[in-house]
């Protein structure tokens, strides 16, 4: 299954309607008519069966296409119009009429991925029409020179750019399910920053702070996932550094209920809990202030740094605490199914704090209808505490406590530890699942075609953070794992680990704007291979294994060099045009590309006009020129003023000099020696020839 062509019309981009075809089975020809679209197409004799399916994974990569123009000619918005096709509200998107053609291999005529026309054509090309006669024993019918295309609600795009551009609209949130850009995920990170509690220094934490934490834990999720652990293929192409040392921060929310114990939508029965560890944790507090006065240095050392590790522990509980109230606070759905043993408050009055915790842990449920559940998963959340605590009982902490990774592994100051890798990994896996099971408090929506979905607002942040210590990326490097990292995650919540996908798409269509953008010129050459040999796998992991499909823009010719010629999307607009066109398959304007030099690719007019110098370098070279010409009195351009500086003889030597392009500078020595007596460069010269002589 593949997007194949794409019809626009009526969109500020195109003067006129604009049938973009993206190098499937078949070349498309597409006119619209009223609400009436009309669809031709004919065979593309170039496509290859599986060309670009070169992996052993269950899902297929059908196709790739790449868009390319000069700045302006627009490349994201070709992206925009596929993307408007597969979301929930148009409007959000710029206007047009548009239809999406997919070609499925096992159909006998392409079937239509989205369409705003009602009546959608497909006109019988004349292989198909002979073919069509020959079953039919010549008998045909007008109406079977036309056939309807049926409508498959079966795709879904999933959109990706690296850079802040500013689209984000507060009018349409959220109106992309499926959009992973830098503007989505940093609106996404940053909007609970606000309900954050504060740092012990009674300080927010940064925005920066909070989007290091979010996009280390994504990189690490990638990282350390299945896919990556078993498929060699990411280590083959990109020789990625580790995740780097641990650091393992609690965060509560700032939930005014918990902090006032005023509560409003808590369930009531629960309520007590709050109260009695309240209670619990005054008294363990002054119960471990003792008068230390006569004991040795070691003794009030070891006294102190136990209550420090106790008092750590209750923090964090209070910190996992203020997610579930401020979940809990969020709906009256449960206010009097919450169920807790009557006489709890008389059972946990020798218990500690902690163990007050694990029997309600154990105990609590909520009873709706008849039946039971637990809100807050026990095994999990007490795997959890179980492993943290067993963290700050162990690790190591002296009195020179210095930021980074050292001996001193527990910063109580900051509600920090630093565990080693793979107990990190295992804490931020248990943090997940109990996050998780939390966002299902709430009963889940039904859409309309009897699906359910976890709504938006049910969903909430953890308490636990995570940054690398001593972890130093390349912009590239940070650019490509946040991409992996980025897609891995979504498909992960949205359509891998989610109870309530609807698990209907058969297809997906990765859109990638300028994600090459941070990329060295050696990971660009490897551009198109990573994605051919990464992407199959990352979809492989939904249930049925979807096909997919990537549309990237790019400017770079390096990433052409791989890719067909009619798989491009040739977009033309002029600096003195207001519209943009599409370069026909046949027109002989379309630079060479699949295996093509890319000092070709980069030189041809369509990527840069004017040449391949610089324009600093042009201008100085050019000034030169001028300058011997004058000298030599030579035709030259009067309009050009040179200072004081620029009218010595010296300073246009230094910049023949510094020309790298030996022919250039050749013809410039040359000039320069017959402009001016210069016996050092005259004799410099007669060595130059005699080399050449030799």
């Amino acid at each position: 299954m593949r997007l194949s062509a794409i019809y626009i019309e009526d969109h500020f981009l195109f003067e006129k309607p604009e049938t973009i075809n993206l190098g499937g089975r078949y070349y498309y020809d597409i006119s619209a008519g009223g609400n009436r679209l009309t669809v031709r197409r004919e065979l593309n004799n170039l496509f290859i069966d599986n060309f670009f399916n070169d992996t052993a994974a269950l899902s297929k990569l059908t196709l790739i296409s790449a868009v390319v123009g000069q700045n302006g000619a627009g490349k994201s918005s070709i992206l925009d119009c596929i993307r408007s096709g597969f979301v929930e509200y148009r409007q959000a998107f710029p206007h047009s009429r548009l239809a999406l053609i997919g070609e499925n291999d096992s159909d006998s005529i392409p079937f239509i991925m989205f369409s705003t026309f009602s009546d959608n054509i497909y006109l019988l090309n004349e292989e198909e029409l002979v073919e069509k006669i020959k079953s039919s024993s010549g008998k045909v019918n007008a109406e079977d020179f036309s056939q309807k295309m049926e409508e498959k609600d079966i795709v879904s795009s999933i959109y990706y750019s690296p850079h802040f551009d500013y689209t984000y609209n507060e009018n349409f949130d959220g109106v992309d399910a499926n959009d992973i850009s830098f503007d989505a995920i940093l609106e996404k990170d940053l909007e609970d920053l606000e309900n954050k509690e504060s740092s012990t220094q009674n300080q927010r934490f940064s925005a920066s702070q909070e989007l290091r934490f979010k996009n280390s834990i994504r990189q690490l999720q990638f990282q350390t996932s299945e896919l990556v652990q078993q498929k060699n293929i990411f280590a083959e192409i990109f020789n990625l550094p580790t995740h780097g040392f641990p650091k393992i921060v609690f965060r509560g929310h700032d939930v005014p209920e918990l902090k006032n114990l005023s509560f409003h939508d808590t369930p009531y029965q629960f309520r007590q809990l709050f109260t009695i560890l309240r209670e619990k944790a005054g008294n363990e507090r002054l119960a471990n202030r003792k008068d230390t006065s006569k004991l040795t240095p070691k003794e009030r050392k070891y006294i102190q740094l136990s209550n420090e590790r106790a008092d750590l522990k209750n923090e964090i509980i209070n910190d996992l605490l203020s997610v579930v109230v401020r979940q809990m606070e969020k709906k009256n759905t449960f206010l009097e199914e919450g169920k807790l043993d009557d006489k709890f408050k008389e059972r946990v009055a020798e218990l500690s704090f902690i163990d007050t915790f694990k029997l309600f842990i154990k105990e609590h449920k909520i009873v709706y209808h008849g039946q039971e559940r637990k809100p807050l998963p026990e095994k999990i959340t007490l795997d959890l505490l179980d492993l943290v605590f067993s963290q700050i009982d162990k690790l190591p902490h002296d009195e020179q406590y210095t930021m980074g990774y050292v001996d001193n592994k527990i910063d109580f100051y900051h509600k920090a530890i630093y565990p080693e890798p793979d107990i990190a990994v295992k804490i931020l896996n248990l943090h997940r699942r109990f996050i998780i099971a939390l966002e299902q408090y709430y009963f889940f929506g039904v859409r309309r075609d009897g699906t359910r979905y976890l709504d938006d607002r049910d969903k909430i942040d953890g308490f636990i953070n995570y940054e690398p210590i001593e972890k130093k990326l390349s912009s590239g490097e940070n650019s490509l794992l946040n991409f992996f990292s980025r897609l891995y995650v979504h498909l992960k919540e949205n359509f891998i680990d989610n109870p309530f996908s609807s698990k209907t798409e058969k297809h997906f269509i990765l859109l990638l704007d300028e994600a090459d953008l941070s990329f060295h010129p050696t990971w660009k050459k490897l551009y198109v291979t990573s994605l051919i040999k990464t992407i199959p796998y990352f979809f492989e992991l939904i249930e049925e294994s979807p096909s997919v499909q990537i549309i990237f823009t790019t400017h770079d010719p390096l990433a052409l060099s791989d890719i067909p010629n009619h798989n491009i999307v040739f977009l033309k607009k002029d600096e003195d045009e207001v519209f943009a066109k599409v370069l026909d398959y046949i027109d002989i304007a379309r630079p060479k590309s699949f295996g093509a030099n890319v000092n070709d690719l980069l030189s041809h007019s369509f990527f840069v006009k004017k040449g391949l110098v610089g324009e600093f370098a042009k201008n100085k070279i050019n000034r030169t020129i001028n300058w011997l010409n004058m000298q030599l009195d030579n035709k030259f351009d009067k309009n050009i003023k040179y200072s004081e500086i620029e009218n010595d003889a010296s300073f246009h030597k230094k910049v023949i000099a510094m020309i790298d392009e030996p022919i250039v500078k050749e013809k410039l020595q040359r000039m320069y020696v017959e402009a001016i007596v210069d016996e050092d460069e005259i004799r410099e010269e007669i060595i130059r020839l005699q080399n050449k002589l030799k």
